[in-house]
């Protein structure tokens, strides 16, 4: 049995912060209960931090669609405990599934659209055409318009 007086108690748990409190048992034994308030620990937020930081890290303007990515971002609660570690977790996993799924834009195109120039043709400088693709003579491999062999036979020359 404990005498009167002022100790310092320490109540540990499973999941559970360690609590330290000081207590005041008097001479009478009646007065000797004492209630302990125990708080959860702190969820494990590593890989959700690991997560955040990658997904923050893109450019939200090189993807078609960014927007799953930041509503997993905005998802995010750090309010949880030990027992709430698989909402946490399946925090984790929006964000990385939401990452795997981004879609690149495609890059800029560095040929011109056929609403502004021909299909078979592009313009150069001062308004001159090259044509893309030259009709081959399939018996001498040459263009039609340089073959001047008469060796060859296709007619041209």
């Amino acid at each position: 049995m404990l005498t009167a007086g002022t100790y310092t108690v320490e109540v540990t748990a499973d999941d559970c912060e360690l609590l330290s409190k000081e207590i005041t048992v008097s001479a009478d034994i009646a007065t000797h209960t004492q209630a302990f308030e125990l708080a959860y620990k702190s969820a494990d937020y590593t890989e959700l931090d690991k997560a955040e930081k990658a997904a923050k890290a893109l450019n939200k303007d090189d993807y078609e669609d960014f927007s799953e990515v930041e509503k997993a971002l905005a998802a995010i609660d750090r309010t949880k405990n030990i027992t709430e570690q698989a909402d946490v977790d399946a925090m984790v996993k929006a964000i990385n599934d939401a990452v795997a799924n981004l879609v690149k834009k495609a890059p800029a195109s560095s040929q011109p659209d056929s609403s502004t120039a021909d299909s078979k043709t592009d313009k150069l400088k001062g308004g001159f055409k090259r044509f893309k693709h030259k009709p081959i003579n399939r018996r001498c491999g040459r263009s039609i318009r340089s073959c001047t062999s008469e060796r060859c036979g296709c007619g041209h020359g």
